[in-house]
């Protein structure tokens, strides 16, 4: 430690010298602190050596995970769901923090809602953090989704409300829209669902993708419209 600490106040005295001696020649300040410089130069180069290695590794977890995500992905496909489960738990566990294990993890939920396990679910959902423009917004659509089904009203508008905020599209987001104006109105927030139909109805134009959720909003403003005397 007592070396450490030499070497450390070393290099400092070198780093003062080149502000307080700038008239020192070049060649006498290289001569002069060799072996510091030496030091300095292993140490960049080891911490390169670090970075490079450490992404490396990072590459192959990926690598692996991604292998073990398109298989079991590959299973769901055909529709065994049951296989598929076991296949994304796996995933789930061995990969977590990858980007497959991600999408393992939502997938994985997404089975779980079919079969009734809400809270499981929601867990699962809650794993997938990738940012994507399109599927983190599914995401937290599907953890609503859930907390629906729970009677979570609450907890359904939340995730409503950052499904329709996050990157918004003129094909998704009047169905997440649509979706917290439902769980509005069964959390008894009818002036709130209201208002969520008028933003559909005026924001967002028919489209082959989304022609069915901005009528169901307009069925919904006349509905509330009517009700509240409005």
């Amino acid at each position: 430690m007592a070396k450490q600490k030499e070497q450390t106040e070393e290099v400092i005295e070198i780093v003062e010298s080149t502000s307080s001696e700038s008239s020192l020649d070049l060649d006498n300040f290289v001569e002069k602190n060799k072996k510091n410089l030496s030091i300095i130069g292993i140490a960049i180069v080891a911490i390169g050596a670090i970075g490079f290695f450490g992404y490396q590794y990072m590459k192959s977890l990926e690598t692996d995970a991604e292998l073990a995500a398109y298989k079991a992905e590959y299973t769901w496909g055909t529709g065994d769901n049951k296989a598929a489960s076991k296949e994304l738990a796996a995933v789930v566990e061995e990969h977590e923090g990858t980007k497959a294990g991600d999408r393992a993890a939502l997938a994985l939920a997404t089975i779980r809602m079919e079969e009734g396990k809400y809270e499981e679910a929601i867990e699962l959902a809650k794993k997938f953090d990738l940012n994507d423009a399109v599927i983190q917004a599914k995401a937290f659509c599907l953890i609503g989704d859930a907390n629906m089904e729970l009677k979570n009203y609450d907890e359904a508008i939340s995730y409503y409300s950052k499904a329709s905020e996050y990157k918004p599209n003129k094909e998704l987001t009047p169905r997440y829209l649509v979706k917290l104006a439902i769980a509005q109105e069964e959390a008894g927030k009818k002036e709130d669902a209201l208002a969520t139909y008028t933003k559909v109805s005026n924001d967002y134009m028919p489209t082959q993708g989304n022609n069915m959720d901005v009528a169901e909003a307009k069925k919904g403003f006349a509905r509330l419209s009517a009700e509240l005397g409005k």
